[in-house]
């Protein structure tokens, strides 16, 4: 099962879960055409550092909705939900769009090493491109014999990343976790300083009015956490979840978004002044 973080009412106003459909693009993807643009794309994997690749399942951050659910529709063998919400405008007018494709498995095969997948991608509004900008993935193995070290997960991940981890002291004894973040420019990341804990989490979610706690400084465009389940012993992994947002891409859409809500509501009240017409004066 995956730990994330649940999606706050004050941004959405309803989810509907459906279960994804053979179609051109393999998947049921709605989302009103009403949407309109409010900003030019970011470029996919923009907020990388060079040389560096963040993605999981070969999905990087800011590939669209459509191309992302082919993907997933691959990958799981047509296993996979999407999730459509309302985003309220300030005048509490509502408009839909295809936030999430979510995905949980059992997998009944020899040569996997894992018998258990879930994976939750989230996604900006078609007013910022419908762009892939968090991507939490939990995998399980329960066969003792195949449950990975810890130590190989955490070199993989550096290796991958271009730098070491961070920990966090936490009194849980069955789980641990570590941190990595990642800036477009390069430069190192302080863990140590003291900040806001929106500010450099790999969120997936977050109230409208918060998009500015998300990376203020451009310290942490990318953020990433890996939370290991220990197996048989402290050393070998019973179940793994890794979470990264691009943290940049997340508070630049968030705010497009709302914009995006804002300007549509504001287009369906001057559509009804004009409709309506002025109030006659009393004669």
């Amino acid at each position: 099962m995956i730990y994330r973080l649940a999606a706050t009412t004050l941004l959405f106003s309803s989810l509907t879960i459906h279960a994804a459909q053979a179609a051109e693009n393999g998947c049921n993807i709605k989302s009103a055409p009403e949407w309109p643009k409010t900003a030019d794309i970011i470029p996919v994997s923009q907020h990388s550092p060079d040389g560096v690749t963040v993605d999981i399942l070969n999905l990087p951050f800011g590939i669209s909705l459509d191309d992302a659910c082919s993907e997933m529709m691959e990958h799981t063998n047509g296993k996979v939900e999407t999730i459509e919400m309302s985003l309220k405008s300030s005048k509490k007018i509502p408009l839909k769009f295809t936030y999430a494709i979510e995905s949980q498995r059992s997998i009944n095969d020899a040569e996997s090493s894992y018998n258990e997948e879930d994976i939750f991608l989230r996604f900006s509004s078609p007013s910022s491109g419908s762009q892939l900008y968090h991507i939490t993935r939990y995998i399980k193995f329960d066969d003792p014999v195949k449950q990975p070290l810890v130590s190989d997960l955490i070199g993989q991940l550096s290796e991958r990343f271009g730098t070491e981890p961070f920990k966090k002291n936490y009194a849980a004894t069955s789980e641990d976790s570590w941190f990595w973040v990642l800036n477009e420019s390069g430069a190192p990341y302080d863990s140590k300083k003291k900040r806001h804990y929106k500010a450099c989490e790999a969120l997936s979610s977050i109230r409208p009015n918060e998009y500015n706690l998300v990376n203020p400084e451009r310290e942490c465009d990318i953020s990433a956490q890996v939370r290991i389940f220990f197996g048989r012993t402290k050393e070998y992994a019973k179940a793994v979840q890794i979470s990264i947002s691009d943290l940049q891409r997340f508070r630049e859409n968030s705010y497009n978004d709302l914009v995006g809500v804002e300007v549509y509501s504001n287009d369906i009240d001057f559509k009804q002044q004009t409709k309506t017409g002025g109030k006659a004066p009393k004669l």
